[in-house]
């Protein structure tokens, strides 16, 4: 499924987005959701998030994790790491 998502429905190499993990944005610590997020990726960055990474002790699980759709009331934290595809256009920053 990643990989349809992430060639768009082409298996040209130059339309391809890719699966990346990112460092949570500065603004979107404490205080804010998933939703939020969702919505400033897609409308400032056009990258698709797809989950959250989070580290061990969060909601006291002690291994790290991975959440796959997230609840869009979600809290974030700094700590938290984003899933993202980003689009083939950016391929050349990766």
């Amino acid at each position: 499924i990643i990989d349809a998502i992430s060639e768009g429905g082409t298996r040209n190499a130059q339309n391809q987005g890719h699966l990346v993990q990112m460092n949570m944005l500065t603004d979107f610590g404490r205080g804010r959701t998933y939703r939020e997020l969702v919505s400033h990726l897609l409308l400032h960055s056009g990258v698709v998030p797809l989950g959250l990474y989070r580290e061990a002790g969060h909601g006291g699980a002690q291994l790290p994790y991975v959440v796959t759709n997230p609840s869009p009331d979600a809290p974030l934290t700094e700590e938290d790491r984003i899933y993202v595809i980003v689009p083939p256009q950016f391929s050349q920053y990766l």
